[in-house]
Formats: C-alpha cells, structure tokens, sequence
C-alpha cells in the first residue's frame, strides 16, 4: 500500500518497509485512538510526512498517539513539529514508545517533561 492514511480498523504505510534504510510511517486508525508511527529518521525532510499522517485525526478520536519506537535520528524540526501537535491538542496527543535518539533530544532540549506519554 503507498498512502500515509490508514482506513479505520487498518493500518497503511507511507513507503514500503522492505528497504530498511528509508524512512516510512505505519497508520493505525481504530476510530478511537490514532497512532502514527514514525520509522527511520525523522528531520526536515521527512518531518512534513509525520505531520501529515495527523492530518487524518478527528473528533471521534480520544487519543493521538506518536509511537516513537521505530526512530533513529531526530532533529529540531520534529522535535518543534511534535511540540506543536501536543500544544494544538493538550488532551488527546501522546508520545508512545521511545528510543534512545528520541529520549535524547528530549532531555538535551528540556521538552521531556512537555508530551505526555502513553502505552500501547
């Protein structure tokens, strides 16, 4: 599938995940909560596609989550697109999932404490 939007109760990738240097996201929409999960690494580049797979959210959702998992590298532009997402919406946008890159970023910028955190 070639989309960045998943249809409720499925899930969609933004490129194939054969090819494990590039960077591609998994949608999963139930219609309650949604998750974009970034893979790869996320920075000026790709920061748009991560934006874009929340684009889809709706007011039936109850939470949007970002699970972080899958990321290897993360630079300022993410870091300002995700810090903008959880000010946008304070109450239903998450972090889920970490890595070490993420966490780092996180603690080196002083924004751990900015995103709540949720499991899945």
């Amino acid at each position: 599938m070639d989309t960045t939007r998943a249809h409720t109760g499925g899930s969609a990738y933004s490129q194939s995940p054969a090819d494990p240097l590039a960077f591609w996201i998994e949608i999963k929409d139930d219609g309650h909560t949604l998750i974009v999960a970034p893979h790869g690494e996320l920075d000026q580049t790709t920061t748009p596609r991560l934006a874009a797979g929340f684009k889809g959210r709706s007011d039936a959702h109850h939470v949007l989550a970002c699970d972080m998992t899958g990321v290897t590298f993360m630079d300022s532009t993410a870091l300002f697109a995700l810090v903008r997402l959880a000010e946008l919406e304070p109450q239903r946008f998450a972090l889920a999932g970490t890595s070490w890159p993420v966490e780092r970023l996180l603690y080196l910028t002083c924004t751990d404490d900015r995103f709540r955190r949720v499991s899945l």
